[in-house]
């Protein structure tokens, strides 16, 4: 191995701090005799595999983040002793490329309050921060494996300690005359806890130990003048002499019946309460975890007296709603999308093109806008300008949507897709869509109840299928099966939503006719709600999204763009009402949902409702 050493404050600053300052090209070798000077820092050390060694730190600096590289070589190992009596040395942070520390490496640093440990670190040795009078902060990576021997020996600045789950063993003495400790948390991965670890902790109240600890070896706790409480588990078998002596008059032992605990405190007549029926006294539920957008947040409480937890979830929720239909859409639509060449325009007024439109939208991955029949609504312009939108898909039915809003838009290129009647409209929009995308299902909904096209919407959109309206029984219109037979060749799979009330089975022979080569499948529930349980169960290979969308079941003017931003995030959308069924529920229960977006206001989706949902994904 070479040793080489950094020279100049601006060379320091650099390698050491992160500087910008241009770094000096030269390092000289050990065979020239330097000593060390105000101006030098340290030395490190080339190891075997060519990573470096912190071997000696000279600077007088108060807050050090060592760096994770030293001209291009990673730094894996802090020598023992690098930073010994550093006494303007305040606060550490060690990167994560650090493997292995030596003995001693920060002893006597008498003015360091913070120290950062990185679950990187598995080797590490003897007294690190002994005699650290002034630590008080520390933070222990989850991945260290032990807590070695004085390790915060004389800490006595140190009030509370977070021992993690990857710790096997807590070392001799290694928290000894922590004088100031009052709270210690042992991870549940500690087997053994050895001879005076926590001695002289005199103001540690309560200790818990976990359940894979097997072993509390000499004085452990001795002089813990303050400790009036410690949990000892079954799994502990071996509490050997002194282990809590010169402890409080008052200290009681929670133990198990017959166990080691329990021999120790009869034998060394110390005051003991059995658990063996234990009622739990818990505190008060805290965070854990909070949701990201893939991640679940929990919420965390604990046994003040034997440190068993119980979890639950925090299933978040956001309300996407403005104060009218328009700006509902606006809502859902800012959400989605930052911008967008392309937006989808449909009629807010009545449902069948907006619904069919679905689809479309999502193949075209525009956001779907909605506008009155005779102006458009200020809302939708703020939002098609705030997209930087270039291009404008109308989907609507002759008198759906007046010249003044095709006026209103001005010089935006546009596409119109129309129809004599919304049957018609839908069977064009059915067209376009297969000019961009080649169709294999199609969705048959009940032209007359917006709550089944509502229902297929979003699954529709994920599978790129048109929607297509009928009626209860009869024939199918003349546009509509002129699409079927475009598209009788490639179509596998039809599905009809809504049950016979709706669509008779008659009617469902008839689509059967259009699409010989395509298996019928039916999901009709007892009302809407159970149709749109079942739509959201049949297709849930398909819903691999995080969250879950909820819309009102009884009217359709906020949750007509709820299909399509479903749609976008992989999501069920929940058709809800004032009380959820059993199916609804076990559907929640099962999504085990990050949040819920609630789509509308508190006129249609009333807190309540939220509740519910949110009760029922937990």
């Amino acid at each position: 191995m070479k040793k080489k050493r950094l020279l100049s404050l601006v060379m320091s600053a650099a390698l050491l701090f992160g500087s910008a300052a241009a770094m000096p090209s030269e390092v000289i070798d050990d065979n020239i005799s330097i000593s060390a000077s105000a101006e030098q820092i340290g030395d490190y050390i080339t190891l075997d595999d060519g990573t470096l060694e912190i071997n000696k730190f000279y600077d007088n600096k108060a807050v050090v983040s060592i760096p994770s590289t030293i001209a291009g070589k990673t730094v894996s190992s802090i020598g023992s002793f690098a930073f010994n009596g550093a006494v303007t040395l305040q606060e550490v942070v060690i990167p994560s490329t650090v493997k292995k520390m030596g003995g001693y490496v920060f002893e006597d640093c008498v003015s360091l309050t913070k120290a950062n440990i990185p679950g990187s670190v598995k080797t590490w040795g003897y007294s690190t921060f002994e005699n650290c009078i002034k630590l008080s902060q520390v933070s222990l990576g989850e991945g260290i494996n032990q807590i070695p021997p004085h390790t915060f020996n004389g800490c006595s600045s140190l009030k509370s300690i977070t021992i993690p789950n990857s710790v096997l063993k807590i070392g001799f003495s290694a928290f000894e005359n922590c004088t100031a400790l009052t709270s210690v948390t042992i991870g549940s991965g500690v087997t053994y806890i050895d001879s005076y670890a926590f001695e002289n902790c005199t103001n540690l109240k309560s200790v818990i130990i976990p359940n894979n600890v097997r072993t509390i070896d000499i004085g452990a706790f001795k002089n813990c003048s303050s400790l009036q409480s410690v949990t000892i588990p079954k799994s502990v078998t071996d509490i050997r002499t002194a282990a809590f002596k010169y402890c409080s008059s008052n200290l009681t032992i929670y133990c198990y019946k017959n166990s080691a605990a329990h021999t120790y405190a009869v034998k060394n007549k110390i005051k003991y309460v059995l658990l063996d029926n234990h009622t739990h006294s818990y505190s008060a539920w805290t965070t854990a975890r909070n949701a990201t957008p893939t991640v679940r947040g929990y919420m965390i409480r604990k046994c003040t007296i034997c440190g068993s937890s119980q979890t639950k979830p925090i299933i978040y929720y956001e309300r996407l709603a403005g104060s009218e239909r328009y700006a509902t859409a606006a809502a859902l639509s800012k959400k989605s999308y930052t911008t967008s060449g392309t937006v989808v325009l449909a009629s807010g007024m009545d449902y069948h093109d907006a619904l069919a439109a679905v689809p479309l939208a999502k193949a075209y991955n525009a956001p779907l806008l909605l506008t009155a029949t005779n102006s458009m609504p200020p809302a939708t312009l703020a939002e098609i300008k705030r997209l930087k939108a270039t291009k404008i898909v109308i989907v609507y039915t002759k008198g759906a949507i007046g010249n003044n809003v095709l006026s209103a838009l001005g010089s935006y290129s546009k596409e119109i897709i129309t129809g004599n009647s919304y049957y018609q409209t839908a069977a064009n929009v059915a067209t376009r869509l297969k000019s961009k995308v080649t169709p294999t299902n199609v969705f048959f909904v009940y032209a007359n109840g917006f709550a089944d096209a509502l229902s297929a919407s979003h699954v529709a959109a994920i599978r790129n299928a048109p929607i297509i309206y009928v009626n209860t029984n009869g024939i199918i219109d003349s546009a509509s099966k002129a699409y079927l037979a475009s598209v009788k060749g490639t179509v596998k799979n039809a599905f009809i939503i809504g049950g016979t009330g709706v669509i008779s089975e008659s009617m469902k022979k008839t689509i059967a006719a259009q699409l010989p080569n395509a298996g019928i499948t039916r999901f009709g529930g007892a009302n809407r709600y159970e149709t749109n349980y079942l739509v959201n169960n049949a297709f849930k290979a398909n819903l691999t999204g995080a969250d879950v969308s909820v819309a009102t079941g009884k009217s359709f003017p906020d949750a007509l763009c709820g299909g399509l931003y479903a749609a976008n995030k992989k999501i069920p959308l929940v058709l809800a009402d004032q009380v959820l069924s059993t199916n609804q529920k076990n559907l929640l229960k099962a999504r085990k949902a990050v949040a819920i977006s609630v789509i509308g206001g508190l006129g249609v989706v009333p807190a309540t409702m939220v509740q519910a949902i949110r009760d029922a994904s937990a």
